[in-house]
C-alpha cells in the first residue's frame, strides 16, 4: 500500500469514529495502519479502545496483545 493510501485511509477511518466513538472495526483497522507505520503507541491506544467497546471480539484482543509485542520487540 502507498503512503497516500495510507493517509486516506486514516483519515477515513478517523472520520467514522468521530461520527461514531463506539465503532471498533473503524479503531481496530486504523490501528492495523498505524501499526504498519510504526506508530505502535497510537495502534495499542486504538485497539483499546476497541477491545472496551466490543469486548466480545477475540481478534481486537489477539491484536492488541500482537502489537504490545511489537512495542516491546523495539
Amino acid at each position: 500500500m502507498a503512503a497516500g493510501d495510507f493517509e486516506a485511509a486514516d483519515q477515513h477511518l478517523k472520520a467514522a469514529i468521530q461520527l461514531n466513538p463506539n465503532y471498533g472495526e473503524a479503531r481496530y483497522n486504523l490501528a492495523i495502519i498505524l501499526a504498519n507505520q510504526g506508530k505502535t503507541d497510537e495502534a495499542i491506544s486504538q485497539l483499546g479502545r476497541a477491545v472496551e467497546v466490543e469486548p466480545g471480539r477475540q481478534e481486537f484482543r489477539t491484536q492488541l496483545e500482537a502489537v504490545r509485542g511489537l512495542k516491546s520487540t523495539r
